[in-house]
């Protein structure tokens, strides 16, 4: 059998034994093995390990393991929100400093609830029902001073005049 030049004569060269300094297994799986070519493919291989969905869908809130998979996935919006769709595909391609930063107006939220309630700006979301009339409203706390019109509740009164008022601003502004 005939060795390369540099390799010790005791040594094949069709061995397959790996070390971890060969530079086509740095890339390896930890929890099955498998070899990938670069770090990022592995990166994404471990996901399907952990279970890790780090890309979220900022309309319906689903998790994806893949920045592919969710761009697939906004096609299921298409039809619905067809005037932000290419924003939110061109959007996730930019790394966003703050995760409560919205992908659409790049707008700085305080916390996921409220960039949640930020994005039915952009989508035209109006999840909250009157059960009277039938008007929509993106927040429940709308809803809730909208009700007062049909009750007639007015709980915000004035301590200097006593006139009764459906909103604390309304009653600010006397």
């Amino acid at each position: 059998m005939k060795h390369r030049k540099g390799k010790p004569p005791n040594v094949s060269v069709f061995e397959t034994k790996s070390t971890s300094e060969d530079p086509f297994f740095k890339h390896k799986c930890r929890f099955c093995a498998k070899v990938f070519g670069s770090d990022s493919a592995l990166q994404i291989h471990l996901r399907s390990h952990t279970g890790e969905r780090p890309f979220k869908c900022n309309i319906c809130g689903n998790r994806f393991s893949t920045k592919g998979n969710l761009k697939v996935h906004f096609q299921r919006h298409k039809e619905k929100y067809p005037h932000i769709q290419q924003q939110l595909v061109e959007n996730i391609d930019k790394k966003m400093t703050d995760p409560n930063q919205c992908v659409i107006c790049h707008r700085v939220l305080s916390c996921q609830s409220a960039l949640k309630m930020h994005y039915r700006t952009h989508t035209g979301e109006r999840p909250f029902k009157c059960k009277i009339c039938g008007r929509a409203f993106t927040t429940k706390g709308a809803l809730q001073i909208h009700e007062r019109t049909h009750t007639g509740e007015k709980p915000f009164g004035c301590t200097i005049c006593g006139r009764a008022f459906t909103t604390k601003g309304n009653l600010k502004v006397r």
